[in-house]
């Protein structure tokens, strides 16, 4: 995939907003400034994030192409310029992108393409109806930044769902050859696995992420820290903490409310496993007088209701709920 370049690229841009799931703001700060000074996060004693892996990318990666050749077929045109790089042109010089590729229509319409990978639990979880342009928020960003870079006036998302997830089909898929992959795209395609997002451009929209990228690039040209927004970027930024410090009396309350919660948990937990135990020891001897065989090997599921017929709770001889 290579390395990732010294600005705010498409994949960074969820993330500078504060709407990536995986990386916050502190995190691309960090990433973007040791690769302007390699060396930075070490001097200044910053925990340098790592670069993701895992089986969603790795399949993600080997598929590219079958999703792309899916989506020729969906679309009627072919897909060219795969990976031409934008950058935003003078103004934002820090903006750039990689785009999948573009459809090679005949009109002066600009369409992109951008292809995914996904598994059938997550795709229920986060998308839409297809056809609509109802995608998981990093990916809406991430389509109007690559066609603010590109200069185009649309993006079709293109995402092949697995049904099983990445880490449990990773070994078998990844041992294919090319025709095998081919294979089993087409086969998804054929059971109604691949889908289309069209994500028209949004002037508006682009205008106020270039307006939050603008205030990012300031702290990396000062290599100052953007506002801390997770718990994660303080271990980042806070790595080998030292020293004894006296509480201010805003945080002398907040700490203490903070043990006052946590104890409140604790009692919290201990009185939940108290109501547990006592419901299904009563559930049990109910069960015996009625010639019930509740034991830890059942299978079926015991219904608690109350007067009214509405559930209350339920046992399947190891989970109660």
């Amino acid at each position: 995939m290579g390395s990732q370049p010294k600005s705010i690229s498409a994949s960074r841009g969820a993330a500078v907003l504060g709407l990536s799931k995986w990386a916050s703001p502190i995190d691309v700060w960090l990433q973007i400034c040791e690769e302007r000074e390699p060396g930075f996060c070490a001097g200044r004693g910053y925990t340098l994030p790592e670069q993701p892996d895992n089986a969603a990318i790795r399949l993600g990666l080997l598929f590219e192409d079958n999703v792309i050749a899916l989506a020729e077929q969906r679309q009627g045109y072919e897909i060219i310029n795969q990976e031409q790089f934008w950058t935003g042109a003078p103004d934002h010089h820090f903006v750039t992108a990689h785009q999948d590729g573009e459809y090679l229509t005949p009109g002066p319409i600009k369409i992109l393409h951008e292809g995914k990978t996904t598994s059938e639990f997550p795709f229920r979880a986060q998308w839409g109806e297809p056809g609509t342009d109802r995608v998981p928020q990093q990916y809406a960003v991430q389509a109007q930044h690559q066609m603010f870079c590109a200069g185009a006036n649309e993006c079709i998302i293109s995402v092949l769902v697995f049904p099983k997830s990445q880490e449990d089909i990773e070994e078998n898929i990844s041992a294919l050859d090319s025709e095998g992959r081919s294979q089993i795209a087409n086969s998804l395609n054929m059971l109604g696995y691949f889908h289309q997002y069209p994500i028209a451009r949004n002037d508006a929209a682009i205008g106020e992420m270039l307006k939050a990228y603008k205030e990012f690039w300031v702290h990396v040209e000062n290599k100052t820290e953007p506002p801390i927004t997770r718990w994660t970027d303080v271990a980042r930024i806070f790595p080998a903490p030292k020293g004894t410090i006296i509480a201010d009396e805003r945080h002398e309350r907040l700490l203490n409310e903070r043990k006052d919660i946590n104890a409140e948990i604790r009692n919290a937990k201990k009185r939940l496993d108290e109501i547990k135990l006592e419901s299904v020891r009563w559930a049990r001897e109910i069960g015996v007088q009625r010639g019930l065989d509740i034991d830890s090997d059942s299978v079926e599921k015991l219904i608690i209701v109350d007067a009214q017929g509405r559930k209350l709770a339920s046992y399947n001889g190891k989970t109660f709920r």
